[in-house]
């Protein structure tokens, strides 16, 4: 496989798992209340390079991390499960609003910075794990990681593909600004309940699907 192919193949299974436009929703929920356009850039930027090196980490250590704790992909697509279903149900009830709000306002009396460092966490769990670092991005990484580990040549390759990634992904979330205007408070308030019970549902999936991975050869078939 040449780096040209390498990269397009990598570029195209990546951006597929990640797939900003589909969570942008997720992140313009989570962002509504914070109403300076530098600290969402601020947000965007420190999301985004959390992404990419979460992503690097697992590429190139992804299976030894697994391996040392005793985690499957099915065990890890439960706890994920867990988290987004919480947070879905908050979003349903309108409870994620608060903790958002309560967030800022402590701290809106320590700079800018502050602001964005206490709010960050917010947008960790679950946008960042699990939806953008998830088990399909993770199982992505870590095979081209392998591939990329083979030949030398492709490590850079490889990086520069996470890296470009990261840079749709943060080109795309700085749009929401621009679609929050659009939408206004009321459509705001209406989409996040939506979108939260689309959480719940994501989260419901994951877990069937980590709960089939973990009990896939436990049952005998012949009992059924």
């Amino acid at each position: 496989m040449t780096d040209k192919a390498f990269a397009a193949s990598f570029f195209a299974a990546l951006i597929s798992m990640v797939n900003p436009i589909s969570t942008l929703p997720f992140f313009i929920a989570f962002t509504r209340d914070v109403r300076s356009w530098k600290l969402k850039c601020v947000l965007t930027i420190m999301l985004s390079t959390f992404v990419f090196g979460a992503l690097i980490i697992f590429m190139f250590f992804g299976n030894d991390i697994l391996y040392f704790f005793g985690i499957s992909f099915p065990a890890f697509k439960v706890a994920g499960a867990v988290i987004i279903s919480g947070i879905g149900l908050s979003m349903v009830q309108g409870s994620q609003d608060d903790k958002v709000s309560d967030t800022l306002g402590v701290a809106n009396g320590h700079g800018f910075f502050s602001q964005a460092f206490a709010f960050f966490p917010k947008l960790v769990a679950p946008l960042g794990v699990p939806l953008l670092v998830g088990g399909g991005s993770i199982s992505v990484v870590v095979v081209y990681g392998i591939k990329a580990q083979a030949h030398d040549a492709l490590i850079a390759e490889a990086v520069g593909v996470v890296l470009s990634v990261c840079i749709v992904l943060a080109v795309c979330y700085n749009l929401s600004s621009f679609i929050m205007r659009i939408m206004g408070r009321h459509g705001l308030d209406i989409a996040v309940r939506l979108f939260g019970l689309v959480l719940l549902g994501i989260g419901i999936q994951l877990m069937v699907e980590g709960i089939s991975g973990l009990t896939l050869n436990l049952i005998n078939p012949k009992i059924l």
